[in-house]
């Protein structure tokens, strides 16, 4: 019997000092990744201040009145150029080839590398969705496959 207590106990002495020199290895080795840059957010982007003025627009201009479709944005679009010039660098563009519900009656607005999907699925209880990328590759975002 003392044989295995003495058996047990260099386990786990053995098993302790694995668990030390594991935890020291990773320590001297650090963790040295860099997480990818977002475009969305670099400096210089006008992306996110472009998104809070067509929000802002969208929340406080839009209603059951307006247009649907290629309309709805162009008149979003004039909304927004009277609370920031930063609207004008955005042209009304293709809508979204998605099928997905929460793209449902898209429009979108286009500049440089930056799309902004309107969609409306009950314009009467103002229940609008913006969604927004960065596309360097192509036209359409990753989202709308």
């Amino acid at each position: 019997m003392n044989y295995l207590y003495a058996l047990m106990g260099m386990a786990m002495i053995s098993g302790i000092i694995t668990m030390i020199e594991i935890a020291n290895s990773l320590g001297r080795q650090g963790l040295y990744s860099n997480p990818p840059q977002d475009p969305y957010l670099e400096q210089g982007s006008t992306a996110s201040e472009a998104d809070r003025v067509f929000l802002k627009a969208l929340v406080e201009k839009a209603d059951n009145t307006w247009s649907h479709g290629q309309e709805f944005c162009i008149q979003l679009k004039s909304e927004a150029i009277k609370i920031s010039t930063i609207a004008t660098n955005y042209s009304v563009g293709e809508s979204s080839k998605s099928d997905h519900d929460r793209l449902f009656n898209s429009c979108t607005l286009t500049a440089k590398d930056h799309r902004i999907i309107i969609s409306y699925k009950n314009p009467s209880v103002n229940n609008y969705g913006l969604y927004s990328c960065i596309n360097t590759n192509n036209y359409y975002c990753n989202f709308e496959n």
